[in-house]
């Protein structure tokens, strides 16, 4: 089983979201993985997804550098991810 960190890019392959670019903000309740997209599901109230149902983007990951996550910076970073094809 793959295992996530906070500010990997995932994609969905289940669900009414399947291949919806997300940033993996931490794990949740019952071993769920939680997810942001920025806009649909930003920081404050992210999306619990069943980690067998996400697949690794990239081999890059987001590192804020110890600044506090913001939307806009996953958005931006979500669709640098999309326009590059990864």
């Amino acid at each position: 089983m793959t295992t996530f960190f906070v500010g990997d890019f995932v994609i969905s392959l289940r669900g009414r979201d399947t291949r919806t670019v997300y940033m993996v903000l931490g794990t949740g309740a019952n071993g769920r993985v939680a997810v942001s997209d920025g806009r649909y599901h930003p920081i404050r109230k992210p999306k619990l997804k069943n980690p067998k149902h996400l697949q690794k983007v990239s081999a890059e990951s987001y590192h804020s550098g110890g600044a506090p996550m913001q939307d806009e910076i996953i958005k931006a970073a979500i669709k640098k991810i999309r326009k590059t094809g990864a």
